[in-house]
């Protein structure tokens, strides 16, 4: 029983140390979230005025990297893929765009990007399936909004391959392994976007979730099965 106890005080430890380690990056992330890292002042302010309980905005906008999230590990392929949109906020009707865009030309707020849920109505297209590239769509929580802005990404395993698929097929952009992004253009551009990344960083704090609920119920466990030993000891003294 001692024996036990020592092996389940050991993996206790260590498991309040991984929750110490997990709660302090989620902490960390969240508040340059809340501070609205990365966003331009203007973008800012209107995310700012959409949060209010009253106001001409309040309720209409939703950061985009909020919207789409990928699969684990594919973080950094998702910054490339939507590197032009991580300070693009989300509308749900059309008629609130012109709310918006008034409110931004009453305050001179010139730095922003606007995309409206309701023009998807009109914009549907199948995935084409491309022998030797996986869709990015295959990598990712698939929705409207995310099918629309990823349908025409793909991932290889090459830059040879990148780089034919981007001449064959024009209007894909083409991604390899390593952050390399080809573009329609047929450019090609290396993506250091890290944790700097509005769409990295919302990844990761969905990650570090999911993460310090398993080592909670991991904790719980040791506890409850410590609990458990130290009774059985203690009945056997008597």
């Amino acid at each position: 029983v001692n024996s036990s106890i020592g092996e389940s005080q050991e993996k206790q430890k260590a498991y309040l140390g991984k929750l110490a380690e997990v709660s302090a990056r989620k902490k960390l992330l969240e508040r340059l979230r809340h501070e609205m890292e990365g966003l331009s002042s203007d973008t800012q302010r209107l995310l700012r005025e959409s949060a209010k309980t009253r106001g001409p905005l309040k309720g209409l906008l939703q950061p985009l990297y909020e919207l789409i999230i990928p699969q684990s590990g594919n973080e950094e392929f998702l910054a490339a893929a939507l590197r032009h949109y991580a300070q693009t906020l989300v509308l749900r009707k059309s008629a609130d765009r012109e709310k918006v865009l008034h409110y931004a030309s009453e305050n001179n707020l010139r730095d922003f990007s606007l995309f409206c849920m309701e023009d998807l109505a009109n914009r549907k297209k199948s995935l084409e399936k491309i022998a030797g590239a996986v869709p990015f769509l295959s990598l990712i929580e698939v929705n409207d909004v995310a099918e629309h802005f990823l349908k025409d990404v793909y991932v290889v395993d090459s830059m040879e391959k990148a780089v034919s698929l981007s001449l064959d097929k024009p209007l894909l952009e083409v991604l390899v392994d390593g952050g390399i992004l080809v573009d329609r253009h047929s450019v090609l551009a290396s993506m250091t976007q890290g944790g700097g990344s509005t769409f990295v960083r919302e990844a990761e704090v969905k990650s570090l979730s999911t993460e310090l609920k398993q080592v909670e119920e991991r904790c719980q466990k040791v506890e409850n099965m410590l609990v458990a030993l130290e009774k059985k000891r203690s009945e056997k003294r008597f």
